[in-house]
């Protein structure tokens, strides 16, 4: 069965209805980028469901402190206990788990030099590593198991100091955005 063609020609819209769709929010509406559509929509839908500023800090510090472990790979599983642990917002944990993944990689090697000066050199010397690995896979596993050791041992200690800091640097944010969202959800209701 064909269908019929359909003409634009034969829908008359007066000049005041077309100028009005040109400036419809709907049809100039931007698709929403990565930041706001997987970091801050999250976040305002946590607060709008009731979330405190205390409890999105803690959750926000507690994700990133999780987000700098330095075994790439585990820091969501660990994020996810810790605030089943701790009874916080697996969301917001979530998110900044994301956003930390450029600072876990980039404090890997720092972590493991602050084992390695608390718990003393894993490695006589880092010279080498990879042609270590070209040559002999076993040797190089073990070197680096130990190195991810002292790594995983700094993480640990700095761990909680880490967890503070991020609450305390959070805080302030966390209830200007609470009272900004849930004030926005107050006045939509009006």
């Amino acid at each position: 069965m064909k269908r019929p063609a359909v003409s634009l020609q034969s829908v008359h819209i007066s000049s005041s209805e077309e100028s009005s769709l040109r400036n419809s929010k709907s049809l100039r509406a931007k698709p929403m980028g990565f930041f706001q559509r997987r970091i801050i929509n999250p976040l305002i839908d946590v607060v709008k469901q009731g979330l405190t500023p205390e409890s999105l800090a803690w959750s926000l510090s507690i994700g990133m402190t999780a987000g700098i472990f330095p075994i790439p790979g585990v820091t969501a599983i660990l994020a996810g206990i810790l605030t089943f642990l701790l009874k916080l917002n697996f969301v917001a944990a979530q998110v900044s788990n994301l956003v930390s993944t450029p600072i876990e990689l980039m404090l890997i090697i720092p972590f493991v030099r602050i084992g390695d000066w608390v718990l003393g050199p894993s490695v006589d010397s880092y010279d080498g590593l990879l042609d270590r690995a070209r040559n002999n896979l076993f040797e190089f596993l073990s070197v680096f198991w130990g190195a991810v050791l002292h790594a995983v041992a700094a993480w640990a200690v700095t761990a909680p100091f880490v967890a503070f800091a991020l609450y305390r640097a959070f805080l302030p944010f966390t209830r200007k955005f609470a009272a900004r969202y849930s004030r926005n959800e107050d006045d939509e209701e009006t």
